[in-house]
């Protein structure tokens, strides 16, 4: 992994709905619920995007872009976040390499 894409500090602001990331190399992403929810990179999530760029009349179902606030998120062994969204959703692992990108 890059090392560029290490986390030096992760807070999941519940009130601002946005998770903001300290890199090791002193860039800050800031990343809204919703970005964080509309890109979840679980399978399913990844297909209601494939069949929505392809069909133009389908409305991809999405959830709530809220967190639990007794555990928005976790971290997945030492490279990941994990988030439990409101409604159950909980099956996308989002990399560090990932979140990094998804602040460009």
């Amino acid at each position: 992994m890059n090392e560029n894409y290490t986390p030096k500090n992760i807070d999941v602001d519940l009130k601002a709905a946005e998770v903001r990331i300290e890199w090791q190399d002193g860039e800050k992403s800031v990343l809204p619920f919703e970005l964080l929810r509309e890109q979840c990179p679980c399978a399913v999530c990844g297909e209601e995007r494939k069949k929505a760029a392809e069909e133009p009349l389908f409305i991809r179902p999405m959830g709530k872009a809220e967190l639990l606030a007794d555990r928005p998120a976790e971290l997945v062994g030492q490279y990941a976040l994990q988030f439990f969204w409101i409604d159950g959703h909980n099956a996308g692992i989002y990399p560090f390499d990932y979140l990094r990108q998804l602040d460009k």
